[in-house]
């Protein structure tokens, strides 16, 4: 239960990046006159380092460091950034008859509730309570280590 608002953050932030890759990298194909085939090509390997990142800051997190909140919530930014824009470019032109796929619409308001749902559950009382037990974990653990350290000294 410790680690659950923090993972579900994370689980809704993913879902949420991955909703807009197919638009984004189809709309920069088409404007570098790429062909439309390729666009797995540059959604899988943008994907893996979302995630690399995005979990590499979740263990990072779990052992007590603060740059990592700040990594995490950073690549948040950037994700609720991406999913507002998203929505903006996807589904406002459908509201005023320009033609767009369903998908492209339905999935832009889906990243924009899953962002919502994932800044709701890094706000939340119990991952504020989590994020200080992380850190009471690592001062006590550098506190051990410095008391071994004192009794090593002193049994030479």
């Amino acid at each position: 239960m410790v680690g659950l608002p923090l993972i579900s953050s994370m689980i809704l932030a993913v879902l949420s990046f991955a909703f807009p890759q197919p638009f984004i990298w189809l709309a920069l194909f088409n404007w570098l006159d790429l062909p439309k085939y390729a666009v797995m090509a540059a959604i899988v390997p943008a994907s893996l380092l979302y995630s690399l990142i995005t979990v590499t800051a979740m263990v990072f997190i779990s052992r007590g460091f603060l740059l990592a909140i700040k990594i995490y919530l950073g690549m948040l930014f950037l994700t609720v950034l991406i999913a507002a824009a998203f929505f903006l470019t996807a589904f406002i032109p459908a509201l005023f008859g320009a033609e767009r796929h369903m998908w492209f619409v339905i999935s832009s308001l889906l990243g924009l509730i899953f962002s919502g749902f994932s800044v709701k559950c890094i706000n939340s009382d119990m991952f504020f309570r989590t994020n200080a037990l992380y850190l009471h974990n690592r001062v006590w653990r550098k506190q051990l280590n410095i008391q071994r350290q004192i009794l090593s000294a002193v049994k030479r």
